[in-house]
């Protein structure tokens, strides 16, 4: 792709500073334009992008940005010709005179700002009305046949009714840009909302795409109630412990000075001074011996999350017979493509859209705190990611 691109700028530029006596429809151009060359660069850098990370295997988060950043540039290349050209549009419309000739120029900021108001104020009610029809309707027992259709046509025509209104008064090209003004403040808030969900109330939560495979809460939740437990019955953080090969226990159980390792297997039961045992869920379900030398003693066994991911599979993963299955079987993504109209799928888009709701467990590695039965209630309770 990176030759491709030399190439034809190669010939771009040389048809551009082409002598001016040359049989060339580019010789009466300037030389060299880069103003012109931009968004085309930016369209070749998108797609490339955006082809190129979508064919790899391997798909991180952080590599979002190599996607995102010339889409960013490109959108906000056009967001300035669409605003610029409604901004010379509304000066032509309002400063002529009676003999069709340009006014002097008028301050026209204060006249524009209310013109905007005004359709933002319109723009506004449209939004909430669709916003407060979509949350009734996802939270509807009964729901008609085509409702949600129903929803997504009346937002676009009252949308459309409005453009077609300010364009009578302030013309074509203003109220597309004064819409495209309004749909980036919208998209803009709902980005900032997601960011501060992202950031502030899920945290390690992983219902959002952008968060890869996290440790849940509840590991550090179970360390803290060791230390505490420890602190009350040694004094200390001397209480024995047992952990297995999983390696993130050496981390979180540095500070116990009692604290061992055994392998994936346990050799013998553990003595009577061990009061907890950390394994993987895996190492229970491969050696059933670890399970039956843990209840022999007499631990009590709880289930957490240790590892967790967004449920991909659920959103956006494309099954090989996904045309041919139940809608109910085949992922959101799926869905849409299949049926964007049906009731269920708008419901579970709003649900994921809104609320980050991705409609199934998140996906998770789990594993089993194993403790005496005068400390469990004071660790609380656990069902794994998956339950």
């Amino acid at each position: 792709m990176r030759l491709i691109g030399w190439s034809w700028f190669r010939r771009w530029r040389t048809q551009r500073t082409a002598p001016a006596d040359a049989p060339s429809p580019y010789a009466s151009q300037t030389p060299y334009a880069p103003t012109a060359l931009l968004p085309l660069f930016l369209l070749w850098w998108s797609l490339t992008a955006l082809g190129i990370y979508s064919w790899a295997g391997e798909k991180m988060p952080w590599l979002l940005v190599h996607v995102a950043l010339p889409m960013v540039l490109l959108s906000a290349w056009a967001f300035q010709q669409i605003v610029t050209a409604g901004i010379d549009a509304f000066r032509q419309r309002f400063t002529r005179t009676d003999d069709d000739t340009p006014a002097p120029s008028d301050p026209l900021l204060p006249q524009m700002g209310r013109a905007l108001l005004m359709f933002g104020a319109g723009f506004l009610l449209v939004a909430g009305i669709a916003f407060i029809r979509m949350t009734v309707f996802v939270g509807a027992t009964d729901q008609s046949a085509n409702t949600g259709a129903l929803i997504v046509l009346m937002f676009t025509a009252m949308t459309g009714l409005l453009v077609v209104a300010a364009s009578q008064i302030w013309g074509w090209r203003w109220s597309f840009a004064a819409l495209t003004v309004c749909l980036t403040l919208f998209i803009g808030l709902y980005t900032v909302r997601s960011s501060y969900r992202i950031n502030y109330l899920s945290g390690d939560v992983p219902r959002d795409a952008l968060i890869y495979t996290q440790t849940s809460p509840d590991v550090a939740r179970v360390v803290n109630r060791l230390e505490a437990i420890s602190e009350l019955r040694t004094r200390g953080l001397e209480m024995p412990i047992i952990y297995d090969n999983e390696t993130v226990w050496q981390w979180y159980l540095r500070d116990f000075t009692n604290a061992t390792r055994t392998g994936p297997q346990l050799s013998s039961a553990p003595g009577p001074e061990v009061q907890a045992v950390l394994m993987l869920q895996e190492n229970l379900d491969r050696y059933s011996e670890n399970r039956n030398l843990l209840e022999q003693q007499g631990f009590v066994l709880q289930r957490y999350p240790l590892r967790w991911w967004f449920p991909e599979g659920q959103i956006y993963d494309k099954r090989p017979d996904w045309r041919e299955a139940p809608l109910d079987q085949v992922s959101l993504l799926s869905r849409a493509m299949r049926a964007p109209l049906d009731n269920e799928t708008l419901a579970r888009a709003w649900e994921f859209m809104v609320y980050r709701d991705p409609g199934a467990p998140l996906g998770s590695t789990d594993f089993v705190l194993a403790v005496r039965p005068e400390i469990a209630d004071q660790i609380g309770p656990g069902v794994g990611g998956s339950q």
